[in-house]
């Protein structure tokens, strides 16, 4: 049984983490390669740790040289029939399932679908999601995803595995905040709250800002970190709101440094109106860092009653829900204490032995 998971997602990312993690996990249980469509390079490799071995390169095409295009034109050198199966590691890439070869596909959420940015993204989306139906299994991370492939591919109950991630404890683990504070040259004496995701619409961000404009005039000492871009929209936010003062932000940060940043903070905030799993709750809860999210989507599954749900549309509840944790220590021991519980139902050996099953259950 030999495997291919393929990937277009660099490390840093969370679809990227999610393939690493797997990977090098599986690997010691079967025969895979972790193969990258390296969009920069324009080439198919094949990579093991600092390993790179090219299996193909597609040429740029002068003034319409793009990511679709790319996309669309590695179609014909993937190769296929180098192995038994080829496990499509997001969704994105559904558009390269073919029926006549065994594929599975994980799809983490179908958010462009839920929450609409543009038309020409939406048509975008819809193209690569094409061949979700023609996969012989699809992984979905979280009951909440399960539920959208139903609604908008009528993909059955029983053509989807829900397989949760997992959590790396040994780097994702409670430690000193002064001393990550200092490592990170964060300010002394400060509550800090975290928040790790991009600026996409659905991370709801503006509303995160109007929160933390809230809180600065009844926590003097609040700052809030963000581990994301900032870009246009934000900074116009930020200066209207005149919160400059109250934030930080870190972009291109190395994954290995990503537990210094929740080991730092007192809380985590993910106000997000929709989220497929939501990793950077159960690696805050390995820290033992209570977590204060949204209702919606995946989140309540995921967190369980090891956090605090405020109404991601309200500023004012997500500043009370954020007030709370701050203010009241024991309060906020008891959420570390049943955040540690929770997180340790997320195991990447699970997920991983799991996902295996899968590739067998389709083989044979």
């Amino acid at each position: 049984m030999k495997i291919a998971i393929v990937n277009d997602q660099p490390a840093h990312t969370g679809m990227g983490r999610y393939v690493h993690s797997l990977y090098e996990r599986l690997k010691l249980h079967c025969s895979v390669d972790h193969v990258y469509l390296n969009y920069p390079e324009r080439r198919i490799e094949v990579r093991s740790g600092e390993t790179v071995r090219v299996l193909a390169r597609v040429n740029k095409v002068p003034l319409a040289d793009n990511k679709p295009l790319f996309w669309m034109r590695i179609k014909e050198a993937l190769p296929y029939g180098d192995y038994d199966l080829l496990h499509f590691a997001n969704q994105n890439l559904a558009f390269l399932v073919r029926e006549t070869h065994p594929s599975v596909i994980t799809c983490h959420d179908l958010a462009p679908l839920i929450i609409r940015e543009n038309l020409l993204k939406l048509l975008a989306r819809k193209y690569l999601y094409s061949g979700l139906s023609r996969a012989a299994k699809i992984i979905a991370i979280s009951q909440s995803t399960r539920r959208d492939l139903e609604r908008f591919y009528q993909i059955p109950e029983d053509g989807v595995k829900i397989i949760y991630y997992g959590v790396d404890r040994e780097s994702f683990k409670p430690g000193c905040r002064v001393k990550a504070q200092s490592t990170l040259n964060l300010p002394a004496g400060k509550k800090i709250i975290l928040h790790v995701g991009t600026e996409s619409r659905r991370k709801n961000v503006p509303n995160l800002f109007r929160a933390l404009a809230y809180l600065r005039d009844i926590l003097p000492e609040v700052i809030l970190v963000r581990v994301g871009p900032v870009g246009k929209t934000s900074a116009r936010i930020i200066k209207k709101l005149k919160i400059g003062a109250q934030i930080l932000c870190f972009t291109g940060v190395a994954p290995e440094r990503m537990p210094l940043f929740y080991q730092a903070s007192q809380v985590l905030v993910l106000p997000s109106l929709y989220e497929g799993f939501g990793l950077p709750v159960v690696e805050a809860m390995a820290c033992g860092i209570p977590v204060v999210v949204s209702g919606r989507a995946s989140l309540p599954e995921v967190v369980g009653s090891a956090g605090v749900f405020i109404d991601p549309l309200s500023p004012l509840s997500i500043g009370k829900g954020l007030h709370r944790v701050l203010s009241e220590e024991s309060f906020r021991e008891e959420l570390a204490g049943k955040g540690q519980a929770q997180a340790k139902n997320f195991s990447w050996e699970k997920a991983a032995l799991e996902t295996l099953k899968v590739y067998k259950e389709v083989l044979h």
